[in-house]
C-alpha cells in the first residue's frame, strides 16, 4: 500500500522522555517517520531504539542552533562558548553560518548518524528549519545529493 500521509516526529534523541514517546507513537501507529539530532545527549540511544522498529523511517534533523557543535572550531554559528548562537541572538533573527563551516558541521552530523545507525538516513531536515534558509539551502542541497536522501521542502507558502 502506498503511504498517503507521513507523520514524521522531530527532535529524536534530545532527550529520553521524547525518544521514548516516538517509539511508542510508532508503536501506535500514529508516528511513521522520525529525525535524529546528533549532537544531543541521547542520539545514539535513540538510534540503537530505532533498529527495534524496523518499519520507522529515520532522517536525520541537522542542527545549527540549540546545543553543541559536533566539529569544533567555527566562528560563524558558535558563541564564545563553543555552542550554537540561539536564533534570538543573531541581528537578523536567524542563523547565518558559512557555507564552508556549516557543510563541514552538518556533514559530521550525518557521518555520525551512518555511523550510528549502520545505514543513510531515510531524509534530511532541520531544527529550526535552517536548511531551507537561502544562506544554508545550498549546503543541505549539497549533502542531501552526497547521500541520496530527500530533503524536506517548505510546506508554508508565501502568504
Amino acid at each position: 500500500m502506498i503511504k498517503k500521509m507521513i507523520m514524521n516526529a522531530d527532535d529524536f534523541g534530545m532527550t529520553e522522555g521524547n525518544t521514548i514517546a516516538t517509539l511508542l507513537a510508532h508503536a501506535d501507529g500514529i508516528v511513521s517517520s522520525t529525525t535524529c539530532m546528533m549532537n544531543m545527549p541521547f542520539a545514539e540511544f535513540a538510534l540503537e531504539e530505532a533498529k527495534k522498529y524496523p518499519d520507522l523511517g529515520v532522517g536525520i534533523h541537522l542542527v545549527l542552533t540549540v546545543g553543541r557543535p559536533l566539529v569544533d572550531g567555527a566562528k560563524s554559528y558558535t558563541d564564545e562558548n563553543g555552542n550554537f548562537i540561539r536564533p534570538k541572538n543573531y541581528p537578523e533573527g536567524h542563523p547565518s553560518a558559512n557555507p564552508d563551516e556549516l557543510y563541514v558541521e552538518w556533514k559530521a552530523q550525518i557521518e555520525k548518524f551512518i555511523k550510528v545507525a549502520g545505514k543513510k538516513p531515510t531524509h534530511i531536515d532541520s531544527h529550526h528549519h535552517v536548511h531551507l534558509l537561502p544562506e544554508h539551502i545550498e549546503v543541505a542541497k549539497r549533502l542531501a545529493r552526497s547521500t541520496n536522501s530527500p530533503k524536506r521542502r517548505s510546506i508554508i507558502r508565501n502568504l
